[in-house]
């Protein structure tokens, strides 16, 4: 697992590690259009250096703060579908999250496991 948090002092180390990955996750905060809008060059990254059948989960985190959220479910689902990603959201926190529909949040060690499957679903193929 490498988790580079999308600085660019780490783009040699994640280009590297790329060819050989099975699963990646692309994290956005829902507070923050900045990282949303972002996406689209990490995204670029990603396929530019991995297999194109590597499994990929959008992951929208922070969804706790509902009343600062500037991403909505939507058009994250919307980027994530258009895309072919996996998407779920989740939180640190886990009894504030209305205004997310329950099956798109979940724990972060569920994060890891969704794309777990999807990588042996991927791999069975």
């Amino acid at each position: 697992i490498w988790d580079t948090a999308g600085q660019e002092k780490f783009v040699s180390v994640t280009t590297h590690h790329y060819r050989a990955a099975d699963g990646a996750l692309l994290v956005f905060d829902i507070t923050n259009d900045q990282s949303f809008t972002n996406l689209d060059k990490w995204l670029a990254e990603l396929r530019e250096n991995t297999d194109p059948n590597v499994a990929v989960a959008l992951v929208g985190t922070k969804v706790d703060l509902q009343a600062k959220r500037v991403v909505s479910v939507d058009r994250a689902q919307a980027y994530a579908k258009a895309n072919g990603l996996i998407y779920m959201e989740t939180s640190s926190i886990w009894d504030k999250y209305q205004g997310t529909p329950k099956e798109l949040v979940t724990g972060v060690d569920r994060v890891f496991l969704k794309l777990l499957r999807a990588v042996v679903q991927q791999q069975m193929d």
